[in-house]
């Protein structure tokens, strides 16, 4: 899944939900007010895990790319007629 159409859906989702965005916004600024250490140790873990999750999405579709390539080629060299 693309990060893009992540952020979309979730854009999409709040726009039309409103009160439910409203209600986390609430929670998250009551949280931060009461304990900001804890939250602010949860959003670097948070940030951490979205980036090690998109470098493994990059790693994931290089070997894919390469994986079709190398399919393309294997059937282009079975055509050549010798």
């Amino acid at each position: 899944m693309d990060f893009n159409t992540l952020i979309e859906k979730c854009q999409f989702y709040f726009q039309n939900n409103k009160a439910i965005a409203a209600v986390i916004i609430a929670a998250l600024t009551i949280f931060v007010y009461l304990k900001p250490k804890i939250f602010f140790k949860l959003l670097m873990l948070a940030l951490l895990l979205g980036v090690v999750l998109y470098i493994v999405s990059l790693l994931g579709e290089s070997t894919t790319t390469g994986i079709e390539q190398k399919s393309r080629m294997m059937y282009k060299s079975k055509e050549i007629p010798e």
